[in-house]
């Protein structure tokens, strides 16, 4: 959910990416894989395909960005699930310079 302008403004951004992207991004397919609300064992499950998936996506990295940015708070964004993120921004507080060396 947005929740400011600028969380706005960085889904916009990601949006572009999407819509210049080569190819379908893998969470515009399947969905429930990256935003799933399942139970704790499906959902580990879920996670590991969806960050198999965002290996071959081609904007992993403007994905990772924006949640970085916009402090998501649910899915896998980027190859990365909440807790990583979290931990991600703990170790390194510039979240663009983080995303692209990922």
């Amino acid at each position: 959910m947005v929740r400011s302008k600028q969380q706005w403004d960085l889904w916009l951004e990601l949006q572009k990416a999407i819509d210049n992207a080569p190819s379908i991004t893998p969470c515009t397919n399947f969905p429930d894989l990256f935003f799933g609300d399942s139970a704790i064992g499906a959902a580990q499950a879920d996670n590991r395909m969806a960050k198999e998936l965002c290996q071959k996506c081609p904007i992993t990295n403007d994905c990772l960005t924006y949640a970085l940015e916009a402090k998501e708070e649910w899915g896998v964004w980027g190859g990365m699930t909440y807790q990583e993120r979290k931990r991600l921004r703990r170790s390194n507080g510039s979240t663009r310079k983080t995303a692209k060396t990922v």
